[in-house]
């Protein structure tokens, strides 16, 4: 008795950021009954074509383990008595992309409360992220940055209010956080652990990193200006007010 003839209509029925799950009919010529199928998969772009192999008793399966944002191509053959069939033609089946990292508000509460205690550090070779670096390193910075004022100190040194005009984009207030001159370079590694953590978050409430200039002196932190003042000031005028 010959094997079975190839699988028929392999097809997506879902795909998840790690799972796929495929259905097929059976062959149109089963030659027996059928006892189970083989299915094949590997990632489509890589160039070795290492596959992985499971095996099902109906004509659907679930793929566990498999890696987010991924092309796959998957393959079905049947198996009787007789020996297996071909494998059906190629399907190919991307994964989900991944979910961005998202934090509760009180997560983001927490971490902005721990940086204002002075609790929270970065390893030392954590980096900012590219897309929140701002090197002004093809303009003189007085043709991007503007100060105003001095609005107060922090631990590491002034905090001004500016307005920052980059080239295409609008003039927009900012705060300036400098570090004081003489610094260690510990110091300078500790002033930029707060953008680093800043860099990691778009939510509107919490305090947007515009730049990051260390290619020039002082060495800054750009972010929006709040014209509230800092989370800890406002903070404890709130617990005045509720004292009195």
């Amino acid at each position: 008795m010959p094997a079975p003839s190839e699988v028929l209509a392999v097809r997506q029925e879902n795909a998840s950021q790690n799972s796929v799950t495929l259905q097929w009919h059976e062959p149109d010529q089963p030659n027996g009954v059928i006892l189970e199928y083989d299915i094949k998969y590997y990632e489509k772009d890589n160039e070795e074509h290492i596959y992985s192999t499971l095996k099902s008793k109906n004509t659907t399966a679930r793929v566990l383990g498999l890696k987010p944002g991924t092309k796959y191509i998957f393959q079905v053959r049947a198996r009787t008595s007789a020996g297996c069939g071909r494998f059906s033609q190629n399907v190919e089946i991307q994964t989900g992309k991944a979910a961005p990292k998202r934090y509760s508000t009180m997560s983001i509460v927490w971490i902005c409360l721990a940086l204002l205690a002075g609790l929270l550090h970065l390893p030392r070779h954590h980096h900012l992220q590219e897309t929140a670096r701002l090197h002004f390193t093809t303009l003189p910075l007085a043709a991007v940055l503007k100060f105003i004022r001095t609005a107060g100190d922090c631990e590491f040194g002034e905090v001004c209010y500016g307005r920052m005009r980059l080239p295409g984009k609008r003039d927009i207030p900012v705060a300036l956080k400098t570090l004081k001159v003489g610094y260690t370079e510990k110091q300078k590694r500790d002033f930029l652990a707060e953008a680093s953590i800043m860099a990691q978050f778009d939510h509107p409430n919490v305090i947007r990193l515009e730049g990051v200039v260390t290619q020039s002196k002082p060495v800054m932190i750009i972010t929006e200006y709040m014209e509230n003042g800092s989370l800890d000031s406002f903070l404890r005028v709130r617990n005045d007010a509720h004292a009195s």
